[in-house]
């Protein structure tokens, strides 16, 4: 597997010292989706262009507003093989002036879907997460949403009060299958355990990362787990 993960809030855009409400105003004022979508194309070009990557098989995974990035992303590109949304917000609050929703775009997501969704999420409900598996059901889009017994942000091990160990376990052996099962995606010869999503994100402490959630780009094709930082040429390799 080979993942890139684009800084969305890079630039100085969104710095480590900022409090939730600023983050929350940057987003909403600072951070269109038309700029987001660009970013993310940027990332996976560059991930595209690396030698050891099989460029046509691509998934991509979200956490929070990532997650929706994802889901809109995936509606607007031919190169997304799969998605997942871990609590990805399907509709968000006036405040962030987004003027569509995954549900807006739904009919464009023709490629497997998984979410991850907690009962106790008040940012992203499950009711919502139901309907819009439901629609993509109804739309012949292969689509599962699972569903926890947690709040908002689970598997963020960087936040004491949201991370929930067994279900962020969980989670991630679902959507490792989820992969595997994939035809377009899964080409590897072999998938191993690993703790990439759980521990291995960044060489940064987990309390100097923002909590604005970035999508995550995997190009699904050899056991060893190749994390890129496109700005730097830094390499950062682990084996799962």
């Amino acid at each position: 597997m080979t993942a890139i993960w684009p800084s969305l809030g890079g630039k100085g855009v969104i710095r480590p010292s900022s409090s939730p409400q600023e983050q929350l105003n940057i987003v909403a004022n600072r951070m269109p989706d038309e700029l987001t979508m660009r970013d993310i194309q940027a990332g996976l070009d560059y991930l595209k262009s690396q030698p050891f990557v099989r460029r046509k098989r691509v998934g991509i995974i979200g956490f929070c507003s990532g997650g929706r990035y994802a889901l809109m992303f995936t509606a607007q590109s031919n190169e997304i093989a799969a998605v997942v949304s871990f609590y990805g917000t399907l509709i968000l609050p006036p405040r962030f002036n987004r003027k569509r929703t995954p549900f807006d775009v739904i009919e464009q997501i023709r490629v497997p879907v998984q979410g991850h969704y907690g009962t106790k999420d008040n940012n992203a409900p499950v009711a919502d997460a139901k309907r819009f598996e439901e629609a993509l059901r109804a739309q012949k889009t292969p689509a599962e949403i699972f569903t926890y017994e947690t709040g908002h942000g689970f598997f963020a091990y960087n936040r004491d009060e949201a991370y929930q160990p067994e279900a962020a376990k969980l989670a991630k052996e679902r959507m490792l299958t989820f992969f595997q099962a994939t035809p377009s995606v899964n080409h590897s010869r072999r998938i191993h355990d690993h703790n990439l999503f759980l521990r291995r994100g960044g060489r940064t402490s987990p309390s100097s990362r923002p909590r604005v959630s970035k999508p995550l780009i995997a190009s699904l094709s050899v056991p060893t787990l190749r994390l890129l930082r496109p700005n730097s040429g830094v390499r950062r390799q682990s084996r799962f």
